[in-house]
């Protein structure tokens, strides 16, 4: 029987090992958090959910840069500088090219007259096509794709913002083509905002303890088709 000095010994040996792992938890994702750039690859991080789920929101990307001349082909998923404010980045799906003519049709998507064939990601949360209220949703175009330009859709297709609002991506816009995920991190709701120095040390803390829950292990690795 041990004696209740050595009991309370290994309790605090084990707070900590814990307090230890958890401080190891939290350098491994502020480094992954901090990636550096190396050579035409970067990381990304995804901040919506327009493409789930081929990516999610707190997916952490890494993205091969487009360099001049590069072309890209009808079903590849990019990372493009959002047309009405550049500043911002988004994902999306390349659905046409120059002088193909897209068009919507109850939640069909039609390329030159013929159905696109979706991919496997494409999901739609509302299968009630409401033509009066939401026709910009369900119903677009004929739209002509004009030179120089692509025109995308995000594959969570009933909650995305894309060419039925912006029309088309201009190729300069296009940032390069993601590869794979190589860190996922849920939202949590509950994570203190950022608002003031305290905040950030609220918001280390509560990650300290609530970090690995978040961490999408089933995401890390997986290839962006």
């Amino acid at each position: 029987m041990d004696h209740p000095n050595r009991i309370s010994r290994k309790k605090d040996r084990k707070k900590k090992t814990n307090y230890f792992a958890w401080v190891a938890i939290s350098i491994v994702i502020g480094v992954i958090i901090a990636y550096p750039i190396l050579g035409n690859i970067r990381g990304f991080v995804v901040s919506s959910d327009y493409m789930e789920r081929a990516v999610k929101q707190g997916d952490f990307i890494m993205v091969n840069f487009a360099d001049e001349g590069d072309d890209y082909s009808i079903g590849d998923v990019i990372v493009f500088q959002y047309p009405p404010e550049r500043s911002q980045y988004r994902f999306g799906r390349i659905i046409a090219s120059e002088g193909q003519t897209v068009q919507i049709y109850k939640k069909t998507v039609y390329v030159d007259n013929l159905q696109y064939f979706e991919s496997s990601s494409v999901f739609f949360e509302d299968r009630h096509v409401d033509k009066s209220l939401l026709s910009q949703r369900d119903y677009f175009g004929p739209f002509q794709v004009p030179a120089g330009t692509y025109f995308i859709l995000g594959d969570n297709r009933d909650n995305s913002i894309d060419s039925r609002n912006w029309a088309e991506l201009p190729k300069d816009n296009i940032i390069g083509k993601p590869k794979y995920i190589y860190f996922s991190w849920k939202p949590d709701p509950n994570t203190p905002s950022l608002n003031s120095p305290p905040d950030y040390v609220k918001s280390f803390f509560y990650n300290l303890f609530h970090g690995l829950g978040r961490i999408g292990f089933n995401r890390i690795g997986k290839k962006i088709i």
